[in-house]
């Protein structure tokens, strides 16, 4: 049976999208890349792609959860950069979450506080990494759904101390 890998966001440059393109190509067999979201000209300036990565483009926002939970892991793109390490709180980490779809993030500490132990970790920037990873994650996810009201005081919290 098929495997599927998946991503769901953006495909601008600040999310890391080369390393995960390369990331596909490095799979095994059996294995494929769905990606969700772009731009049509984002997605557009990805061509040519192996046959092994399927680009979904948009899709109602009410069907997102049932196609991201056939996925056998979703991967969570960022670079070790400003962006990926300290300015980034990628929403679709929580739409994973709360489906319960095992996790595929870079190392990098704005994902380590969130995610801790919820994620099969790789390097930032290394798409060798990133395909060992996605070969090594769980069956399973945890579910974890948090409200907006949840999410409000996270950042409250956050506005308050930098704001001293």
């Amino acid at each position: 049976a098929q495997k599927v890998v998946g991503y769901a966001g953006s495909l601008r440059a600040l999310k890391a999208v080369p390393t995960l393109i390369d990331a596909a190509r490095r799979l095994p067999e059996g294995w494929v890349l769905e990606v969700l979201g772009g731009t049509e000209s984002e997605r557009a300036a990805l061509h040519p792609l192996p046959p092994r990565i399927r680009l979904l483009g948009e899709v109602p926002h009410a069907a997102v959860p049932d196609l991201i939970s056939r996925w056998h892991c979703a991967v969570v793109s960022l670079d070790d950069d400003l962006f990926g390490r300290h300015l980034s709180n990628p929403l679709k980490v929580w739409d994973y979450l709360a489906v319960g779809v095992p996790i595929v993030a870079p190392e990098l500490p704005s994902l380590r506080e969130v995610l801790d132990d919820r994620s099969t970790w790789y390097i930032p920037g290394d798409s060798a990494s990133l395909a060992d990873a996605i070969g090594r994650s769980p069956a399973r996810g945890v579910r974890l759904l948090r409200s907006w009201e949840q999410r409000a005081d996270e950042l409250i919290e956050v506005l308050t101390e930098a704001l001293g």
